[in-house]
C-alpha cells in the first residue's frame, strides 16, 4: 500500500506532467490517485499550455455572498448579553443586511473564526 501525502494541487499537476508518459496512464494515474482520463487531459494541456495550463484558472469556485461589514454585524450580535443560534444569526444577517446565509454556513465562519461562545473579535475572512 502506497502512502500519499497532501499535495498542493498545482504541485501534483506539474509532477504529472514531469513524468514520462509513454503510454503510462494509468501507471502515473495509480500513482497520483488520480483518474486516467484526469491524467491525460493534464498532460495535454501543459503540452498545448505550457507551465501555465498547470495552474488553476481564476474565477473557480462560488464567489462570497457576504462583505467584511456584514460580518461586523455578527460581531454586534454576539457581543451582546444575549446568545443567538446559528438559525437566529442567519436571520438577523438577512434582516439587517438582506444577506442570505444558512446556519450551517454561519457555524463555519464561526469556527474558521476561533471564538468561542459569545466572545466578539474582528477578525479578516
Amino acid at each position: 500500500m502506497q502512502i500519499k501525502y497532501h499535495v498542493e494541487p498545482n504541485k501534483e499537476r506539474s509532477l504529472c506532467a514531469s513524468m514520462p508518459t509513454d503510454g503510462m496512464y494509468r501507471t502515473i494515474a495509480e500513482y497520483l490517485g488520480w483518474a486516467q482520463q484526469t491524467v491525460r487531459q493534464t498532460i495535454k494541456r501543459w503540452q498545448c499550455q505550457g507551465l501555465g495550463g498547470l495552474w488553476e484558472a481564476p474565477g473557480r469556485g462560488k464567489k462570497r455572498t457576504w462583505q467584511q461589514e456584514d460580518w461586523q454585524v455578527v460581531e454586534k450580535c454576539l457581543g451582546q448579553n444575549r446568545r443567538y443560534s446559528a438559525r437566529q444569526l442567519s436571520q438577523k444577517l438577512f434582516e439587517e443586511r438582506q444577506i442570505e446565509l444558512g446556519a450551517e454556513q454561519i457555524r463555519r465562519l464561526l469556527k474558521k473564526r476561533g471564538g468561542v461562545g459569545n466572545v466578539s473579535a474582528t477578525v479578516q475572512l
